[in-house]
């Protein structure tokens, strides 16, 4: 039993990232293409909405559907989190809908900060067990 599992390949995870799209800063990006890469090289799939989701929609109604659609497929949802970034903020309302339902485990690229009220920053930290 021991030598089947020493020789099972490891588990390839289909990943989704939530972080900023139209307001990504320069280091956020070149940070967040590397940790893309690193996953991929691993094995991942990853879905990053900065690059796999069309972002031609005019209204943004379709960029959600797309998003929707690749979360409910995820085996894990990673978070950049910018608090500035609003299609994160719809992001992470869809992450606490579906995790309701599909237990997703969710895994924090950054640290975000505390704060003594409500918070999206406290609900991630929440979510992932800091608080």
């Amino acid at each position: 039993m021991y030598e089947e599992e020493a020789l099972s390949e490891p588990k390839r995870l289909m990943i989704f990232i939530i972080s900023p799209v139209r307001n990504i800063s320069d280091s956020e990006k070149i940070i967040l293409t590397d940790i893309v890469k690193r996953a991929e090289l691993e094995g991942h799939s990853v879905y990053w909405p900065l690059r796999n989701t069309d972002q031609t929609d005019n209204i943004g109604y379709a960029i959600c559907r797309q998003n929707i659609k690749a979360m409910e497929s995820c085996d894990e949802v990673w978070i950049w989190w910018n608090p500035e970034s609003e299609g994160s903020v719809f992001d992470l309302g869809v992450l606490l809908c579906l995790k309701e339902y599909l237990h997703i485990p969710v895994k924090l690229l950054n640290q975000p900060i505390a704060t003594k009220g409500k918070s999206f920053s406290n609900i991630i930290l929440r979510l992932t067990g800091y608080i």
